[in-house]
């Protein structure tokens, strides 16, 4: 019951705490391959004080990125309260993450850290915007935490998949010449010693 009447405040709490405002921002690679591994953009928080909870969605372009997974971070539970996140959301352009601490006591976490890991699967070359929404931080008595976000940006580059193939496709072609080439001089060599002499 207690589970339930948590995660119900996250969503109806309308009072917010007073102090300067957290910074919600993400943390993305300068760029990516269209043909590479699976990528992570990191949801960090700064300047918060007793965060008991929080919630946000992070949409992209799904024609250049496709979301995977999102996985909370430490930094929540890092005053040692127990942490509990509903199942995550995740559609073809967006991740939607909620997670809420339980019990009165100890207090919330201050400072800054990492909220939560959101992995995506390049699908094309090109920019895309990362875009924060409906974000929010609870104290955990549920009183909204005053915040703010700030947005990214990540450009999956045509080039850096095909100029890595093309890396390593040179190097083997390399060490394949230098082996068929030492190769031969040794048999030219071993020819050379088993010849007679001419008369």
């Amino acid at each position: 019951m207690l589970m339930l009447s948590a995660t119900a405040v996250l969503w109806s709490t309308g009072a917010f705490a007073q102090g300067s405002a957290a910074t919600v921002t993400l943390t993305a690679p300068s760029k990516a391959a269209p043909d590479g591994a699976e990528l992570d953009v990191l949801v960090k928080v700064k300047d918060v004080k007793n965060l008991g909870g929080f919630q946000f969605v992070l949409t992209v372009d799904s024609k250049v990125l496709k979301p995977i997974s999102v996985a909370k971070g430490e930094f929540l539970g890092s005053s040692g309260r127990e942490v509990f996140c509903p199942e995550p959301t995740v559609d073809s352009d967006s991740i939607l993450l909620k997670c809420v601490t339980l019990r009165p006591e100890p207090v919330g976490a201050d400072g800054a850290g990492l909220l939560a890991t959101v992995r995506f699967k390049p699908q094309a070359a090109g920019p895309t915007d990362l875009s924060l929404s409906h974000v929010r931080l609870l104290q955990p008595d549920g009183t909204e935490i005053e915040s703010k976000s700030e947005d990214g940006k990540l450009n999956v580059s045509k080039d850096s998949g095909s100029s890595k193939t093309w890396l390593i496709i040179g190097a083997i072609a390399v060490v394949a010449v230098i082996i068929v080439a030492a190769g031969g001089m040794f048999a030219m060599q071993r020819r050379g010693g088993t010849t007679p002499p001419a008369a």
